[in-house]
């Protein structure tokens, strides 16, 4: 397809074949040319046979104007010439004028000639066609044409579409375009066709051209037999830089001007593209599609005269917000309904909601609206929400805001005539009807479901019947307005109940017959449902009426159980409701009774109230009980158990309560304690364990268990043995064998537990102590664990005395100690002290530790450290005296040092004799041995070797 000018179709297949076989012919060689023999004379022949310019193709029985073109290249002039063009039968189709051919010249012209049939047609042009001129060449006079005949009326289907695939774009940005234009009639168009891209804002008519559009066709054809399609075009083309962002259309457009006449369908001639420049989050509302309920009226029934609210719900289905303001409109239309009968009847005002993307709203309050259907209007209707009647929010759509009525239900709204449809519903009084009383009697009128107008100015007419077939009235009540189904009005009679008929109480069944409209002045649907005579009041003597209002039991749990084995009391709240108060036979009669319906039926037993209860007046009876089983009690008071007494109601006398009944016993751990310290020693665990709430009789077991649990998560149950007062159990108990336990008793609910603890002695921990008690009934566990921690420390460091020597000079005794560090956790230890002391030998054999010492000689400090497996001696100077003395020495003496072993820190001395006495004699030597009272002292290599393992076996301190 070409533009303007070119066309869309040709006849020039022989044109065309001629110039291909010049070409041939001259790339060839073989190029031929006339050439004269004998006499030198005219050479006439057609060059050119087609169709005019800009001229579609030839249709049937239609002048179809061709062009032809001759040339004389002889040497001679042809006068007269005659150009003939017959159909393929050889038929004359047009014949020219007589035509001057000077040897050597060209021309041409253009003849009419009529195509009878449709399809391809191939005429032949013929130069000296009535034979009137000798030439050369005789053979060359004749030129085959080929056209492509149509009919004469056919239809010429033009159509145009888009191939766009970007449905995005930016502003400055290049797109390719892409879009076809074809004729998918039988007759090419007869006219020009222009074809048009538009870009526009959406919804906006086109008028903005992109280039290279227009584009103007001569005609457009439809494609060859067998063949489909159009012209496909594509380009590229830029986004105008100054496009604000939003929705656009690409409009491709066919025959623009609609210039042609023979085509039957304008629906495919255009074709759109919608594109988003930017951002186009834009809101686009319509209505909730919810079937038949997409559009619905309340109440469902539209009555001429009524008012109707037309109940529908919005929703976004765009990608951005739409915000308040919003307006819905309410149009109806009455049928016949052709949409030139729109009325607005209501609107909704501006929306005060953002409707979100992707979000529905169905407030009853802000989208429904009323219709005040008229009194002339029985018939169809189709009612229309129009949304943003005046599209003044901007939308990703603006053809989905209109929903009819006749869209949803396929059908259209039937408004109904009204007419009212009385009848006697029924009759009531306020409260129960006594003898004597005056009371309102409120007889029921009301529309049946087929009235649809309310009923105004209506009467009704009302008769009495008493028990004893005594008749009072007719009364006559109203004028009051009835309303539709199924709202009811009063007519209310103030009755007064006559107390005695015939010299007895007037009780029982008084049978009333009443007629609404009795006077037939309204016109309604059913005239023979305004009668009711089958109705009746029941009238009843006033009497007391005892009531059991409430049963509490005491004392009970926050959960409201009862505790079982406990001394409890049940209280009976006992009401008399009636209409008069008891009379003192009655009150002599009152009693209660007391139940148990469960776990089992047994009577708890009767108290005599002898109490007359005046009207509203209540007495509390009390009953003590015991609850004996662990389970659900209902427990029963009944008021008046053997109907001594008259009353209104004697099916209100009794009531209950269901509660468990459960124990209250609770076990429980306090004040566990021990002590800190050193591993390998025993450390006491005291504690106590007892029972909350046991019962008067029998006894519990208490189990307990000891955990002890180091840092790290180590832990040990201690496993303990029979104590003073608490036992273990056998290895086959259910529940918890090898455990300790007590017995007890509610006189003896608790028991104080000391145990021996003697923690590893090989290691240093930060001990938790938990002590747990079980029990089989044991109603909080809350309080069954409690503990106490123990900081329990590892000593390995000693310090000894290994020996003492005493060496007895001329003026003074020189006491020489040495010191031994055997084992420890640190290396070395610094600034170790040694103490000395002497004593008189009789005082310290009497007195011991506690004597008095002769002379303290003082602390020394080993100069430097100690280290571990060392010993250091320190050498004591003492001015001697005449007797007998011990030498006592003390390595640590201020404890300084904390160490596994304090006892061994203590050295003694023989009994060391100076000067003349004569019981205990001298000894200046070493003295390494024989410790007090003769038992000999472990050699330093022996203690060395009995590390941390048993004590130095000296008479020591």
């Amino acid at each position: 397809m070409r533009a303007k000018g070119d066309y869309m179709e040709s006849n020039n297949g022989n044109k065309l074949a001629s110039f291909l076989l010049a070409g041939a012919l001259l790339l060839s060689g073989l190029l031929v040319l006339p050439t004269a023999t004998g006499n030198p004379g005219p050479d006439l022949w057609i060059s050119d046979f087609y169709e005019m310019d800009e001229s579609p193709p030839p249709r049937t029985d239609t002048l179809y104007e061709v062009y032809l073109a001759w040339e004389n290249g002889g040497d001679a002039d042809a006068n007269g010439v005659r150009i003939g063009i017959d159909d393929e039968d050889g038929n004359l189709m047009a014949k020219s004028d007589p035509i001057n051919m000077g040897a050597g010249e060209t021309g041409s012209l253009t003849l009419n000639i009529t195509f009878d049939s449709v399809g391809e047609a191939f005429p032949v042009a013929i130069v000296d066609y009535d034979e009137t001129v000798s030439e050369d060449d005789e053979d060359n006079n004749e030129y085959e044409g080929w056209f492509n005949v149509e009919p004469e009326i056919g239809i010429a289907d033009v159509w145009a579409d888009l191939d766009i695939e970007d449905t995005e774009a930016q502003a400055g940005q290049q797109m390719l375009l892409r879009f076809s234009i074809g004729n998918s009639g039988n007759v090419s168009t007869a006219t020009p066709v222009t074809l048009g891209l538009f870009f526009e804002e959406a919804g906006d008519e086109p008028q903005n051209w992109v280039e290279p559009t227009p584009l103007h066709y001569i005609y457009i054809s439809p494609p060859p037999p067998g063949e489909e399609g159009g012209e496909l075009m594509e380009f590229e083309w830029q986004v105008p830089q100054d496009t604000d962002e939003g929705w656009y259309e690409f409009i491709v457009i066919a025959d623009y001007y609609e210039n042609n006449t023979e085509d039957n369908n304008f629906s495919n001639n255009r074709d759109t593209h919608e594109i988003c420049i930017g951002d186009c989050t834009l809101p686009d509302l319509t209505w909730v599609e919810q079937g038949l309920e997409s559009i619905t009226v309340r109440p469902p029934e539209a009555v001429a005269g009524e008012v109707v609210t037309v109940l529908y719900a919005l929703a976004n289905i765009g990608e951005g917000d739409a915000p308040p303001g919003i307006v819905i409109n309410l149009e109806v239309e009455k049928c016949p309904c052709d949409g030139s009968g729109w009325q607005q009847v209501n609107t909704t005002g501006s929306l005060r909601v953002t409707i979100g993307a992707g979000q529905t709203f169905d407030s009853e309050e802000e989208l429904g609206m009323n219709w005040s259907i008229p009194e002339d209007g029985p018939g169809d209707w189709d009612l229309r929400i129009v949304i943003d009647p005046g599209n003044n929010l901007e939308e990703a759509r603006e053809d989905n805001n209109n929903l009819t009525w006749y869209d949803v239900h396929e059908d259209y709204l039937e408004v109904i005539e009204r007419k009212p449809d009385l009848r006697v519903a029924g009759v009531s009084t306020p409260s129960q009807a006594y003898a004597g009383d005056t009371i309102d009697l409120d007889l029921h009128i009301q529309q049946s479901e087929l009235g649809n107008k309310m009923a105004t100015d209506t009467n009704v007419r009302l008769r009495i019947t008493d028990p004893e077939l005594q008749e009072y009235g007719p009364y006559t009540l109203g004028p009051l307005d009835v309303g539709t189904f199924p709202d009811i009005i009063f007519f209310t009679f103030e009755w007064d109940i006559p107390l005695n008929c015939g010299g007895s109480a007037c009780i029982g069944d008084y049978t009333l017959e009443v007629m609404v409209d009795p006077g037939n002045e309204i016109d309604e649907w059913d005239e023979t449902n305004n009668l009711r005579n089958d109705l009746s009041i029941n009238v009843r003597e006033k009497l007391p009426d005892l009531i059991v209002s409430d049963v509490v039991i005491t004392p009970v749990d926050e959960d409201g159980s009862a505790a079982v084995g406990v001394a409890s009391t049940i209280t009976a709240v006992v009401s008399n409701i009636g209409l008069r108060d008891m009379s003192p036979s009655e009150g002599a009669d009152f009693e209660v009774t007391f139940s148990t319906a469960a776990p089992s039926q047994s009577v708890i037993g009767t108290i005599a109230v002898g109490i007359a209860l005046a009207i509203g007046e209540s007495a509390n009876v009390s009953i003590g009980y015991i609850f004996t089983d662990l389970g659900t009690y209902k427990v029963v008071a009944e008021a008046d158990a053997a109907d001594d007494i008259n009353e209104m109601d004697e099916s209100n006398n009794e009531a209950y309560d269901i509660l468990p009944a459960v124990t209250s016993i609770d076990g429980w751990v306090q004040n566990v304690t021990t002590t800190d310290g050193l591993s390998g020693k025993n450390h006491p665990l005291s504690f106590e364990i007892g029972f909350n709430n046991l019962p008067a009789s029998g006894w519990q077991y208490l189990f307990f268990r000891v955990t002890v649990e180091g840092t790290g998560g180590w832990g040990d149950v201690l496993q303990l043995e029979a104590g003073e007062n608490f036992l273990i159990s056998a290895s086959d108990h259910e529940v918890w064998p090898n455990m300790a336990f007590v017995n007890l008793t509610a006189a003896n609910s608790n028991a104080s537990i000391m145990l021996n603890w003697v923690p590893d002695k090989d290691r240093s921990d930060n001990y938790t102590i938990t002590i747990e008690v079980f029990a089989v009934i044991d109603t909080d566990e809350d309080n069954n664990a409690a503990t106490t921690t123990a900081n329990i420390e590892k000593l390995t460091t000693d310090l000894l005395i290994e020996k003492m020597s005493v060496k007895d000079t001329a003026s003074s005794v020189q006491i020489i100690v040495d010191v031994v560090f055997p084992q420890g956790e640190q290396s070395t230890l610094w600034d170790v002290e040694v103490s000395l002391k002497v004593y008189d030998w009789d005082d310290y054999a009497a007195d011991g530790d506690a004597a008095v010492p002769r002379e303290n000689l003082g602390t020394k400090t080993i100069n430097g450290g100690l280290s571990r497996g060392s010993s250091w001696s320190l050498t004591f100077t003492w001015a001697r005296e005449k007797g007998e003395f011990i030498f006592v020495a003390e390595v640590d003496p201020n404890n300084k040092v904390r160490e596994i072993d304090e006892i061994n820190n203590v050295y003694t001395s023989d009994v060391e004799e100076f000067g003349d006495v004569s019981t205990g004699g001298t000894d200046n030597g070493d003295e390494e041995g024989g410790g007090l009272f003769g038992i000999p002292s472990i050699s330093g290599l022996a203690a060395l070797s009995l590390l941390g393992t048993v004590a130095l076996l000296r008479r020591r301190r």
